[in-house]
């Protein structure tokens, strides 16, 4: 089997872009195993088997770039031990809104007998993968927009499903497997491809509230906030703003406190320095520098921000606090426009699912974000032999 470096993987940077449209067929892929094999059917979470998980996500089929690891407690795949993974399928989310579109997606599944168990997970992705890192699939995917009338849940065949078929085999020796996918959208308009995966996702455990109100423009007053399934011990809570008037650069603000800054009373109204509408909703301990991306189907910006969140017990029900500050030259006279104020609460960590998700919005991010609580429903095909 062919080894690689935690850095091996890159992408056809000269792969021509000209003639990529979107399909009006699935390039459908077989996975069949070749004489005298027993292929054997294996889904995780198996609670998902013949029905849809409770959730979506845009786990390896994304319109934008990212790397992504799955580290899968041997527990699920122990009656596996010794066999041939030949291949992996990934079914699409029947009950997420929005008008799902097809495109050209470039993807490189790795996979290695994991360095780390999903409980030790490491927000660093290459303390995560195993020395026996193996290059499974690499290929260019024209994705299909799916039938106007879908089956519920998705049947784990084209148009509303993917297979992967590895043309490198990989030998299951037992204990903990990490999964690797780096995806790329190619071609004209697969920024604009929307496929979400079928995933399950379990309740939050932490607590979301926004106050206060924004001067940024634009029809929402709160436009940011912290996703609540991700405000947990040991996870990376995820801070994001999003808009459709955002400018190219802005700083995120972690805080302490929503009361003080300083000598400072929160908030703190910017109208006396020409910020009209502006106020300071939180204190400043962290400042964060970021830029937009833009969302699928609805085109609006979004800017992100991970913060890490330590295991430490003590830390359950404190509250952290964070604010979006945007240049805006000429707007007013500090040239900075300021989001609302947003304080999430931390809970404790989600049930375990013997699985844990590290995500990095860089194809070849070393850092990722850890997400817990959220797995996609995965169909892996093995053979005895």
């Amino acid at each position: 089997m062919k080894k690689l470096s935690p850095h091996h993987p890159r992408p056809p940077w000269n792969h021509s872009r000209r003639g990529l449209f979107f399909s009006t067929a699935f390039l459908g892929l077989l996975l069949l195993p070749g004489p005298g094999l027993s292929a054997q059917e294996l889904v995780i979470p198996k609670a998902y088997a013949s029905f849809e998980a409770p959730g979506a996500s845009q786990f390896a089929l994304s319109g934008f770039s990212a790397r992504r690891q799955l580290l899968i407690d041997g527990n699920l795949l122990a009656t596996r031990k010794g066999q041939i993974l030949r291949g992996l399928t990934l079914r699409r989310s029947t009950g997420t809104h929005g008008t799902f579109r097809g495109g050209m997606v470039w993807i490189e599944i790795v996979i290695s007998h994991a360095a780390r168990g999903p409980l030790r997970a490491s927000p660093l992705f290459k303390m995560n993968a195993g020395s026996d890192r193996t290059r499974v699939y690499r290929r260019l995917l024209r994705l299909s927009p799916p039938p106007k009338s879908p089956t519920v849940p998705a049947p784990w065949t084209s148009p509303q499903a993917v297979t992967f078929a590895f043309s490198t085999p990989f030998r299951y020796r037992g204990g903990d497997l990490c999964l690797e996918v780096f995806t790329r959208p190619m071609g004209m308009s697969s920024d604009r491809l929307w496929w979400p995966v079928d995933t399950w996702v379990q309740k939050p455990g932490g607590v979301e509230t926004r106050f206060g109100t924004s001067c940024l423009g634009g029809t929402d007053p709160r436009p940011a906030g912290v996703e609540a399934a991700t405000l947990h011990l040991g996870g990376t809570a995820v801070f994001h703003l999003r808009s459709n008037v955002l400018p190219p650069f802005g700083l995120f603000v972690l805080g302490g406190s929503r009361t003080r800054f300083g000598l400072l009373t929160l908030p703190y109204p910017l109208d006396r320095y020409g910020a009209k509408g502006c106020s300071l909703y939180t204190s400043w301990t962290l400042l964060l520098p970021t830029r937009p991306r833009t969302l699928q189907v609805s085109r609006n910006q979004i800017f992100l921000a991970d913060i890490p969140i330590p295991s430490f017990r003590n830390l359950a029900g404190r509250k952290i606090y964070g604010q979006w500050m945007l240049f805006a030259p000429r707007a007013n006279p500090l040239h900075t426009r300021f989001s609302n104020g947003i304080e999430g609460t931390v809970g404790t960590p989600p049930t375990d699912p013997g699985v844990t998700w590290i995500e990095s919005p860089l194809l070849l991010g070393a850092i990722g974000r850890i997400l817990r609580g959220r797995v996609p429903v995965m169909r892996f095909v093995f053979a005895r032999k």
